[in-house]
């Protein structure tokens, strides 16, 4: 029995995230399922917000454009020994939402997501995307922690 069969992985590019790309890859080739590989970004600051010149503030197009380049430059060089990888990249408000929307909507039946560690007023402060989808996830989520947290 396969432990899924579509799991969706999700990535911020970060080296916290490097090793549950790993670890999906690995669930995904070994079982012969579905690998859904999700990039959420945020809406590009207006230019006062961001506190950098109007020129250098990149545009939602442009935001897309770039994650997509990363994830198949992940997928080439990470997954792919993974036989059947889907790349999609999201702008959304809150990356917690649209994981969970996009399991939802997409059968995914296991959600594999890494943490950064971070602790205390850190935490507090930035929150934890993977703590997030873990309470609202209507599937199974493995949490993949960074290496460099673990005891």
């Amino acid at each position: 029995m396969s432990v899924a069969t579509h799991i969706l992985l999700t990535t911020d590019f970060s080296e916290a995230s490097e090793e549950a790309v790993a670890k999906a890859g690995e669930l995904a080739r070994d079982a012969g399922v579905k690998l859904t590989v999700l990039h959420v970004h945020s809406h590009p600051p207006s230019a006062p917000e961001a506190y950098v010149p109007a020129d250098k503030v990149l545009t939602s197009a442009e935001l897309d454009t770039e994650a997509h380049q990363a994830l198949e430059e992940l997928k080439n060089s990470q997954l792919a020994n993974v036989e059947s990888v889907t790349l999609v990249a999201v702008e959304h408000v809150s990356a917690p939402l649209a994981i969970c929307d996009y399991a939802d909507k997409h059968g995914v039946d296991l959600i594999v997501i890494g943490t950064h560690g971070r602790t205390g007023l850190t935490r507090l402060l930035i929150g934890s995307v993977a703590e997030k989808v873990v309470r609202h996830a209507n599937c199974a989520v493995l949490v993949v922690p960074h290496s460099k947290h673990r005891r």
